[in-house]
């Protein structure tokens, strides 16, 4: 599982914690990241709680959280005491409830280059530091789903599963009660990127399958154009990443700079020059 600041979380499917690679952690902004296998059609729950013997750093009574599922935010929730929560379902109305499930990206053959994904593949948790009121009026917090835009096609190497929401369930009655909250502080960021294990595997963020052997299959003649595929969907991430950057980048007014390059003097007349070559 994932650790940073006094806090633990993982992500399960069928009661089972998915393994977590490539963990990261980027202290200055109290993020840790990983990332995860997915399979699509598959139900999975976000579970996170403090470290058991650790005592989170807070002033106020409780938390407050954040939820990013593919760059789409659930926001607004709160957590009344410290112990651990599970999340595998969105508020859709006041009287019902969807799981969350990984499901297959649908892809376009636009011609245009692809569009910003921002988020695209990632599940993200924000916890805050938080004074909680706890009220019995109100509803709680309804989301839309939008996690049903389709994907350029140049991706297919790059990202074939996301976050999709399943069936419409009642919300239980306990679970209608309103919480109110007041944020005094980020705690700490937990990101899982999740990829089909195959993709994973591809790019050496998880281990081979030890079953796999050395035998080669008719469809690895094609690895040449293959590498190709994976190569132009890096490119377009890649350009996507520096589309964000520049996004954030003039948010905060700030401009890259050039490097100018600066063209020497000749040297002064009867100079005697010394040539070095071998």
């Amino acid at each position: 599982m994932l650790q940073l600041d006094g806090f633990q979380a993982f992500i399960t499917v069928d009661n089972t914690e998915l393994p977590q690679f490539g963990i990261k952690i980027d202290q200055s902004n109290r993020t840790v990241s990983c990332w995860i296998p997915s399979e699509a059609g598959k139900h999975f729950s976000l579970i996170w709680a403090p470290q058991p013997g650790s005592t989170p750093t807070v002033i106020g009574n409780g938390l407050s959280y954040d939820l990013f599922l593919d760059g789409t935010p659930y926001k607004g929730y709160t957590a009344v005491n410290f112990g651990h929560l599970t999340i595998s379902r969105i508020s859709t109305s006041p009287t019902t409830m969807r799981p969350i499930m990984f499901g297959s990206v649908e892809f376009n053959d636009s011609a245009r280059p692809p569009q910003n994904c921002d988020g695209l593949g990632e599940i993200a948790l924000e916890i805050y530091d938080a004074l909680v009121v706890v009220s019995d009026g109100g509803a709680a917090a309804v989301h839309r789903s939008g996690h049903d835009q389709s994907v350029n096609e140049r991706l297919k190497k790059m990202v074939t599963h996301r976050i999709k929401l399943g069936e419409e369930e009642p919300r239980e009655i306990g679970e209608q009660k309103c919480h109110k909250a007041m944020r005094l502080s980020k705690l700490a960021t937990f990101v899982f990127k999740y990829r089909s294990i195959d993709i994973l595997r591809s790019f050496q963020l998880a281990p081979l399958d030890p079953n796999a052997g050395d035998k080669r299959s008719a469809e690895d003649t094609d690895d040449d154009d293959d590498d190709l595929e994976v190569d132009e969907a890096r490119y377009h991430v890649l350009q996507m990443a520096l589309q964000s950057l520049n996004r954030k980048f003039a948010q905060k007014g700030f401009t890259p700079r050039k490097k100018v390059k600066r063209n020497h003097p000749p040297p002064p007349a009867g100079t005697e020059i010394v040539d070095l070559t071998l």
